[in-house]
């Protein structure tokens, strides 16, 4: 489903508004300059693989 909300984000025109960083391993690193943040595992139920 990526490139489908990849490619919705682009019709919306909100392309210069969102960011897909994709994997990450500084996210305590740049989370304060975040406005949003969706974490979309299938595999995690749970945030504590982002804020541990």
């Amino acid at each position: 489903m990526e490139q489908d909300i990849k490619n919705y984000v682009e019709e919306k025109g909100l392309t210069d508004h969102i960011i897909f960083t994709g994997f990450r391993r500084d996210v305590p690193e740049i989370s304060p300059e975040l406005d949003l943040f969706l974490f979309t595992s299938n595999n995690e139920p749970t945030g504590e693989v982002v804020y541990y």
